[in-house]
């Protein structure tokens, strides 16, 4: 049995409305390996539910009761971010604010059971004329900002947390880092977001939000950027899917092709939707896909195993997540005809504009960027001594290894 194809058969048959049924014998090994991916992946609601009848899990009853409590847990903390967020969407609306809400409570009603999509944020993205007015409502509601000491209302991307509710939520001026060389281009595609917004009815709550067919090119693009870091999960992939098979007749495909075309990720793109239909439950004739996606050959197996192995954000180990910076060099160096060879390098000793951005005191005293690459290789040591002598080693064979997967997809010559 291969663990992550029998992964991949549980989530289809939630996504499907139904469980599956086997029969075989699975150790109490395969099945914690079962778990741990479900876990790392966060779709282990969607898994329970699938294989909590079938007659092999059946035969675990110890691990039926501590996977329901912890199933249940999941969900009712969900549940209650997202009454919270409703109601603090609600305080907005009552403003006369129109922030747009993207990916999260979104697409979380195409679910079977929309809690059992279990989110780390609710992401909102304001006109920044907007963002004073939008912090002081989130003060009120009991929102804290991340960042203390930081002005929020002058941030790009400002995180705000509500610990009673486990509420956390970024709001964004921007829907990518406009100071991101390897992708904040992607921000010319949104040009006309609010004009273009649309109202979407969420448990009773009108929701302001992308329309199709820039949301589908959204959640594209988001998992296209976090593939570029370090990997992104297979939750994405099927928030992809299923916006696609709910809202395909309202889509302007050749619009959605057009701009990944543009940002070098129409093979990224093609490649989800094969693996959506291979896998799991895209339907090309549903989603009313326009032939022009259908000349599009690819192969999507290198992207699952990627996906399968980094976990939800490509966050499954602390070297993989530090290999990020191996890839967006890579990606950065491409836009402006520079070899990706020299990626490595630039991972070790960024540019003064990147390392700026992480070490505040380099913008009153630049001539201390040697003593910040210094305090970024060790604190890149800390983070990753757990993995032992080979943890710097195995984060640069990582990061090799994805960028020759962006140059398969044609991200980067």
């Amino acid at each position: 049995m291969e663990i992550e194809f029998k992964l991949l058969e549980a989530l289809k048959a939630y996504l499907s409305g139904g469980t599956v049924s086997w029969t075989e014998e699975i150790s109490e090994a395969q099945w914690l390996s079962l778990l741990h991916l479900a876990r790392v992946q966060r779709i282990l609601p969607m898994f329970y539910h699938a294989v909590s009848t079938c007659p092999s899990w059946l035969n675990a009853p110890a691990l039926d009761k501590a996977t329901r409590s912890e199933v249940l847990s999941n969900v009712m903390i969900q549940t209650t971010k997202t009454v919270d967020f409703l109601t603090l969407y609600r305080k907005l609306l009552k403003a006369d604010l129109q922030p747009l809400v993207v990916k999260g409570i979104v697409c979380s009603t195409l679910y079977p059971h929309p809690d059992y999509r279990l989110s780390g944020d609710e992401d909102l993205v304001i006109p920044p004329t907007q963002s004073v007015t939008c912090h002081d409502i989130f003060l009120e509601h009991g929102m804290r900002p991340v960042r203390q000491g930081q002005d929020s209302t002058n941030q790009e991307e400002a995180g705000y947390q509500k610990p009673e509710t486990w509420l956390y939520t970024e709001v964004h001026q921007t829907l990518f880092p406009s100071d991101a060389q390897a992708y904040g281009e992607l921000n010319q595609f949104f040009s006309h977001a609010f004009s273009h917004a649309m109202v979407e009815e969420i448990q009773g709550t009108p929701v302001w939000t992308l329309d199709h067919t820039h949301h589908l090119l959204y959640l594209i693009l988001h998992a296209f950027k976090h593939f570029i870091h370090s990997g992104f999960g297979i939750r994405q992939v099927c928030d992809i899917i299923l916006y696609a098979n709910a809202h395909g007749s309202e889509i302007d495909w050749d619009v959605v092709l057009d701009c990944c075309q543009s940002a070098h990720a129409h093979l990224f793109a093609a490649a989800l939707f094969q693996l959506g239909e291979k896998y799991l439950t895209f339907d090309r004739k549903k989603a009313c896909i326009s032939p022009s996606w259908q000349r599009i050959h690819t192969d999507c197996q290198p992207i699952l195993a990627d996906i399968l192995s980094g976990g939800i954000y490509g966050a499954s180990s602390a070297s993989r997540q530090h290999s990020a910076t191996i890839t967006l060099h890579a990606v950065a160096a491409s836009k402006t005809g520079k070899s990706s060879k020299l990626s490595v390098f630039s991972s070790l000793f960024p540019s003064y504009k990147y390392m700026a951005g992480q070490y505040s005191y380099l913008k009153k005293h630049p001539y201390l960027l040697p003593v910040a690459w210094i305090s970024r290789m060790a604190k890149y040591r800390r983070e990753t001594s757990h993995a032992g002598s080979g943890g710097a080693t195995q984060a640069l064979h990582i990061g090799n290894q994805r960028v020759e997967l962006l140059r398969q997809y044609g991200i980067i010559p």
